[in-house]
């Protein structure tokens, strides 16, 4: 559950350095992938969505990658073809968001898998209601980014708030589910 935590943390929160053309991601989302992969081989016996998720998160590293060496080498950065540029840079963050999207949506479905097999409660209701505002709050910045950037800012501020009120919340879910863990261990 901790790399599955750490792997949300780099997939979320997009950090970057710019240095001319250059973009240097400071937590880059294919290492959040592998992450998440290697802690869905941990769970992937409690939970279907969770085993599913593995085989949508190598996909995503690799897709990722590609996009993170795009943007170190500088090769991705709009110059004067901005619109074609712009428009398949917009689709590849497009697609991997759609990707994150079902990546989370994996690991909170395989959350409600493992409260209804432990009978217990892990935070599933608060990560579903939040799964479903950032999802809203991903499709509302690209339609902004598309037909009015200015608001674009706004929704990307609060898609920034919702991803930190999930981590925090998913923490609270890795916590519960150690305790969970602990105690069947004591009892055994």
């Amino acid at each position: 559950m901790n790399k599955i935590f750490i792997g949300l943390f780099f997939v979320s929160i997009n950090f970057h350095l710019d240095i001319g053309s250059v973009r240097i991601g400071l937590a880059p989302d294919f290492i959040g992938y592998i992450l998440i992969f290697l802690g869905m081989r941990e769970l992937e016996g409690l939970s279907g969505h969770l085993a599913d998720n593995k085989k949508i998160c190598i996909p995503a590293a690799v897709f990722s990658g590609i996009l993170y060496s795009l943007d170190l080498t500088g090769l991705s950065a709009v110059g004067e073809e901005i619109d074609l540029k712009f428009g398949v840079l917009l689709l590849c963050e497009i697609i991997i968001s759609i990707i994150s999207l079902k990546v989370l949506y994996n690991i909170v479905k395989g959350i409600e898998d493992i409260e209804h097999r432990f009978l217990c409660n892990l935070n599933y209701e608060k990560l579903i209601f939040i799964w479903k505002a950032i999802s809203a709050a991903v499709i509302i910045t690209y339609v902004c980014l598309i037909f009015v950037s200015a608001l674009a800012l706004f929704a990307a501020i609060a898609n920034l708030i919702l991803t930190i009120i999930l981590l925090y919340q998913f923490n609270i879910t890795r916590k519960r589910y150690f305790m969970i863990v602990n105690q069947q261990e004591v009892n055994q």
